[in-house]
């Protein structure tokens, strides 16, 4: 009906009749062997719905959607969910927000004798439509219904919540709700004075604002741009051209990766492994040659490098190696200067696309890149360029769901301070969990200008009316000191949740 009413075509009896029993499918919450699609509403509410509808609980706009069902063959009444009792008053009656103005040409016609002729099956299968939309999107749930149930079903009660939070060793669980409010935005009024202070003495040189337009800018400088590349230039110049075994035989001298490609049955195999055919191996995946390929251009049998990649090959010895790697690097004193600030060490995280071959359970179709392929996203987290973490997610997937996992699922001894990385990677979540956890989350805004609609402060106002610069409303603390029970969280003395001992 939606589709049709964008073209301004008549509605079509056939199509609703061909969609009645996809919309009603929906509506079944429990097996009923009675229940035939070719039955009428009337028969379906009675015999179905009706000894479900005192269970059905509703929200929002949906309070009047379930009792407008008993329409579509009755215009001169409605069922409505009061004290399950039934009313009858016209059909003319129901709420507007269920007759759109844009389908009231649809739903109304009129007759040879000038009178408003109401469609029941038009609406029926638009209220119908409506339901199975609210359904899907979890605002019209079923109390005993499996795939419709309501949300707070599948949330843990206050007793599990508490038994859940009490090892976690975080400051904004132990704390009264009051207390870390407190602190919260005496911090955020004290960062508010000091950019101020900063941007109108002129140091933040990154920033432009606009006095005309009263619009803030990031500022690209290019000064130092030339020189820089001129110097890494006459760097790279300098250094030797080696082959690649060389480099990873330098490597595993220095950090003996090696040892950590223990066989998956050490018991009935040899400990130490064939560095040779092992870094064949490594070179063959890496760049996607195959043992085959490998053993062809070289002197190494085809089966011995089919041993080492099914025995010690994978994910758990390919993470011990590369940290191991990692942790080596880490130690050298050129480390920090990678680093955009040598107070601050960054982790930055992006996500490469790779289209496969084959279908793979996390592989999908994403037409910006793969076109009509389906393809993986590869999300791993560099830091001073050392890879750390990679997670493995679909293309169809929000980068900033596994942001937090990777930082905090990092099994190396590097541990940013901070992760940054594009506009994916914002999620207003993430930020609450990297400040729980020790952790910030910085990143990187592509207009400054959006962003200024969502800066807030926790003071009066008024105290920055005369910046340049200033919030655009105040936090409403009250909300969220009502709220925060609901969020699990509890104002436990800080005995009740003791630090966990690592």
């Amino acid at each position: 009906m939606e589709k049709q009413s964008r073209n301004k075509l008549p509605y079509s009896n056939a199509f609703f009749k061909q969609e009645r029993s996809d919309n009603l499918h929906v509506l079944q919450s429990t097996s009923d062997e009675r229940f035939r699609y070719d039955k009428t509403i009337h028969h379906v509410i009675s015999e179905l719905m009706w000894p479900r509808i005192v269970i059905v609980r509703l929200r929002n706009v949906l309070a009047s959607f379930m009792p407008l069902i008993h329409l579509a063959h009755n215009e001169t009444s409605k069922l409505v969910l009061d004290d399950c009792s039934v009313v009858l008053y016209p059909v003319t009656d129901s709420p507007e927000k269920t007759r759109p103005k844009r389908l009231q040409p649809y739903l109304f016609d009129m007759n040879a004798k000038g009178e408003q002729k109401f469609h029941g099956d038009r609406y029926e299968f638009w209220i119908y439509r409506q339901m199975r939309k609210r359904l899907k999107a979890g605002e019209l749930y079923l109390a005993d219904s499996v795939h419709h149930r309501s949300l707070q079903q599948e949330i843990n009660s206050a007793n599990e919540k508490g038994a859940l939070v009490q090892p976690l060793d975080i400051p904004a669980l132990r704390n009264p709700i009051k207390k870390l409010l407190d602190e919260r935005i005496a911090e955020l009024h004290a960062e508010w004075e000091r950019f101020n202070s900063d941007f109108t003495e002129g140091k933040l040189k990154h920033l432009l604002y606009d006095e005309q337009t009263q619009t803030l800018h990031l500022k690209k400088s290019k000064d130092g741009v030339e020189a820089d590349e001129e110097a890494q230039c006459r760097f790279y110049e300098q250094l030797p051209l080696c082959d690649i075994t060389d480099v990873i035989r330098f490597v595993n001298e220095q950090c003996r990766y090696s040892s950590v490609f223990t066989h998956i049955q050490p018991r009935y195999a040899k400990l130490c492994v064939d560095e040779n055919s092992l870094n064949a191996v490594i070179i063959a995946q890496a760049f996607n040659n195959g043992n085959l390929n490998m053993a062809e251009i070289s002197d190494i049998p085809y089966d011995n490098l089919l041993d080492i990649y099914q025995s010690r090959i994978r994910l758990q010895t390919l993470k011990k190696a590369n940290d191991i790697i990692g942790n080596d690097i880490a130690q050298m004193p050129i480390f920090p200067y990678y680093s955009l600030d040598m107070a601050i060490l960054y982790g930055g995280l992006d996500g490469q696309k790779f289209e496969v071959e084959r279908p793979t359970l996390k592989a999908r179709r994403s037409k910006k890149y793969f076109k009509k392929g389906k393809g993986v996203v590869a999300y791993t987290m560099l830091v001073n360029h050392i890879p750390l973490q990679t997670e493995l997610i679909g293309a169809h997937e929000h980068e900033s769901y596994f942001a937090f996992d990777i930082w905090y699922n990092n099994t190396s001894s590097i541990m940013p301070d901070a992760i940054t990385g594009d506009m994916h990677i914002i999620n207003k979540a993430n930020f609450a969990l990297m400040d729980w956890f020790g952790g910030r989350l910085c990143p990187r805004f592509t207009n400054l200008e959006t962003q200024r609609k969502h800066l807030y402060c926790g003071h009066d106002p008024a105290h920055y009316n005369e910046w340049l610069i200033k919030p655009v409303g105040k936090i409403d603390r009250q909300l969220i000191e009502d709220e925060w029970p609901n969020m699990g969280f509890y104002a436990q003395p800080p005995s009740m949740f003791p630090a966990v001992k690592t």
